[in-house]
């Protein structure tokens, strides 16, 4: 449906027309897969390790402690483009009636992983 909409918008800009609103269809997301997204691993190049006193490559990961009675959420539909130059996306995030977030809870400190020590240059 999307690949279909994008040939049909390009063949209209094509012609010199413009795309009505009934006419566009957008992208759908699911939130699961925002929330998986938010909460798996993210590698950081050019990270300053503390306990290295160089710069390295880390791995961050986001967890919950606690669990809130009510869970706001704000659907920031952007990325971040080379420069730093946001880019809003035009999608639809699906959002079911009961969301388990039980996956985001935090594992605290893991075998294997150290902390860092305080810098103090």
């Amino acid at each position: 449906e999307l690949e279909l909409f994008h040939k049909l918008k390009a063949e209209k800009l094509s012609e010199g027309k413009e795309v009505s609103g009934d006419e566009i269809v957008r992208p759908r997301v699911p939130l699961e897969a925002c929330l998986a997204n938010f909460s798996a691993p993210e590698e950081i190049h050019d990270f300053y390790s503390t306990a290295l006193q160089t710069k390295t490559t880390a791995l961050k990961s986001a967890g919950l402690t606690s669990f809130p009675d009510y869970l706001v959420l704000h659907m920031r539909k952007f990325v971040m483009e080379e420069g730093w130059v946001p880019k809003k996306l035009d999608v639809y995030v699906d959002v079911p009636d009961i969301i388990d977030i039980s996956h985001m809870r935090s594992k605290g400190h893991q075998p294997g992983e150290e902390l860092l020590p305080d810098g103090g240059t």
